[in-house]
Parts: structure tokens; C-alpha cells; sequence
């Protein structure tokens, strides 16, 4: 700037006033417009942008276009709907277990107690060491627990180990419906009685010591039960989760119910307008952590549609610790995938909240 100043007053020291000229003026001019031009310009100071606060990551949530449910297992399916078709109508809760594919798990083997999903634990010992799957129930009346298993067990063997052990159970088996049938009890606290479905297939069922009927009623109803014609009756009349069987990948842990309730923990204690039938199995993600398949049945696809918006309010405000969350409305099904802490989603698979 200063540079361009003196150029300008020696432009004006060359000239008289007399003899001014509006060439000499316009020079001036030009001097002074390409000076400040040339003047740098100062920039203003920009102001820091905060940085915001990260907040927590709500679950993601997915309601369309995703088969997330892989297909069971054809094997494992035929395996399930065998040992399903043997119970009578009067069960509409069940667990399915199957212990080869548990056994193949790391955490997941630890984390499942076969107690608290309704294995009595005076027959665990008799059954867990040879099954391949097993099916756990207990009649709608709460009274006794009934058994229904696929394995390696010789029953008649197993009886002589049970007496051997001090157990009272009758050496001569009863002959219903063309099997060999057992009862007796268990050091004085159960009622047991045990039959062979033929197959590698058997049953055993636990009643009050004091009423031993009880054990043995629930066996002979499993007896009674037409597997010819079992799948039919069992849509027809019977419990209407057998449909869901199929809509579930294979895990080693299966809950089926003909009702919505006993899983509603797991989705804030929901109700569904026309939820006839829910079914969930569990699937190990890590050491800590378990997929959970969920399977609603609706009467109308109306009430599923209806239904979705409260599924996904309900899993989206669960108190378990869920990380991730897919829905998928298909016809009268909703369907639903959650990933989530293996004790809790385990608690809410027994309906405990």
C-alpha cells in the first residue's frame, strides 16, 4: 500500500496545475483502483462447529423385504413333528430340546438348565446321556409332566438300572395298546411311569406321589394317540402351533404354545387381538448372546397386519437387553428375529418375566 502511494504523488509531481490533464487524472485513477485491488483482504475468523453428543443407537428395525428365516432343517423337522404328533390334545405348551444340536453349542449348552424348561430332575439322569431330541409338556390342567423322546434308550435296561438304584418300579412291564409299559416311583417323592412308542421313541411322565394314576393316565393318553392320523386331527382339532413348525429355522431350543401369553416378556406384555398360536427357537450368536426366531399366528391377516406396529413398539421397548430387531409380516404370520442376551432371551422363552 505503501508502494502504491508513492507511485501516485510522483504522477502528480510531474505535472502543474495549470497544466493538469484528464490523462494524468485518469492514470491517478487507475493507480488507485489497481492498489486496492491489490490491498489483502482479511478473512473472518471462522466459528469452531460443536462436535454433537453421540446418542444411544436405538435397535434397527426391519419390516419388509428381508426372509430372515432361514428353513429348518428337513431332518430335524421330520424328528420334531414325530415326537409333536404323539401328544394328545390336551397340551398347548411345549419345549423342544433337541440335545445333539445343544451339545454342538459352547455357551448356549451351559446357559440351558433342562430343569427349568420342565424336565423333572429325578428322570434327567435316566434320559440325557442318549437322546437326540426330546419333547417337554405339561398338560393344560398343570397336573404331572410328560416326557417324549428320540434316542439310543433300551426302557427295559433302564428300568433294571432304575431298580438296581433302589428305585420302586415293577419289573413286569403292562401290555396297552400292543407296548410295554412301566410304573412305579422314585424313592418315595414321584410317580413315574414309562412306555416305549416304538421307533426309538418313548415316553416317560411324572405325577404326584400321591396319586399314581396321574403318571400313568399321561402315558396311556400318548398311547391312545393315532399317529396315522395324528397330523390331521391335530390341525383339525388339536393344538394349532403344528403349522408353525415349519416356519422356524432348526435351534436347539424350540417353545410352541397355542397361545400368545407365555412369550409376551419378550415384547413388553403386548396383547394381540386374534393371536391364536406363538412359536420361538433359540439359536447361539456368541458367548453371550442368542438369536431368537419369533413366529405369531393370526386368525385374520387383518389382526397380523394390525398387529405389527404393537410387535415392533413391543420388542422396541422390551426391558431385554435386544440389539437388533427384524419384522416380517407374512399373511396371517408375523414374524420376528431379535438378538439379544442368551439368559434373558431364555427366561422369556420358559415365560418367566
Amino acid at each position: 500500500m505503501q508502494l502504491c502511494n508513492q507511485l501516485t504523488n510522483a504522477v502528480r509531481s510531474q505535472f502543474v496545475a495549470r497544466w493538469v490533464s484528464y490523462w494524468v487524472i485518469a492514470l491517478a485513477l487507475l493507480i488507485g483502483i489497481a492498489c486496492v485491488q491489490a490491498a489483502p483482504t482479511q478473512l473472518p475468523t471462522p466459528t469452531p462447529t460443536p462436535i454433537p453428543t453421540p446418542t444411544p443407537t436405538a435397535p434397527l428395525i426391519v419390516e419388509s423385504g428381508l426372509d430372515f428365516n432361514a428353513d429348518p432343517d428337513p431332518e430335524k423337522l421330520i424328528q420334531m413333528l414325530r415326537l409333536i404328533d404323539r401328544l394328545p390334545e390336551s397340551y398347548s405348551r411345549m419345549v423342544v430340546v433337541d440335545m445333539k444340536g445343544l451339545a454342538e453349542t459352547s455357551a448356549l449348552e451351559q446357559a440351558v438348565d433342562l430343569g427349568e424348561l420342565g424336565l423333572p430332575p429325578m428322570i434327567q439322569p435316566l434320559l440325557t446321556y442318549a437322546l437326540d431330541m426330546m419333547v417337554l409338556a405339561v398338560p393344560d390342567d398343570g397336573n404331572g409332566t410328560v416326557v417324549i423322546f428320540q434316542g439310543g434308550v433300551d426302557l427295559e435296561a433302564l428300568v433294571e438300572l432304575a431298580r438296581s438304584l433302589g428305585m420302586s418300579i415293577a419289573a413286569e412291564p403292562e401290555i396297552y395298546q400292543g407296548h410295554r409299559m412301566w410304573s412305579g416311583q422314585l424313592f418315595g417323592f414321584t410317580a413315574l411311569s414309562l412306555a416305549e412308542l416304538g421307533g426309538n421313541l418313548g415316553v416317560i411322565a411324572q405325577g404326584p406321589i400321591t396319586d399314581h394314576s396321574v403318571a400313568e393316565q399321561l402315558v396311556k393318553g400318548v398311547l391312545d394317540v393315532d399317529v396315522a392320523i395324528a397330523p390331521t386331527s391335530v390341525l383339525l382339532g388339536g393344538p394349532v402351533f403344528r403349522s408353525l413348525v415349519g416356519e422356524l429355522p432348526s435351534g436347539p431350543v424350540t417353545v410352541l404354545a397355542d397361545e400368545c401369553r407365555s412369550l409376551a416378556s419378550l415384547y413388553s406384555d403386548v396383547t394381540f387381538v386374534g393371536c391364536a398360536s406363538s412359536a420361538m427357537t433359540v439359536i447361539e450368536a456368541n458367548e453371550e448372546q442368542a438369536v431368537a426366531h419369533l413366529v405369531l399366528g393370526f386368525v385374520t391377516e387383518v389382526q397380523a397386519e394390525a398387529s405389527l406396529p404393537l410387535l415392533r413398539g413391543g420388542l422396541s421397548n422390551s426391558e431385554l437387553q435386544l440389539e437388533d430387531i427384524a419384522l416380517r409380516l407374512e399373511g396371517v404370520l408375523l414374524k420376528a428375529r431379535v438378538v439379544g442376551n442368551t439368559q434373558e432371551i431364555l427366561a422369556a422363552l420358559r415365560g418367566e418375566d
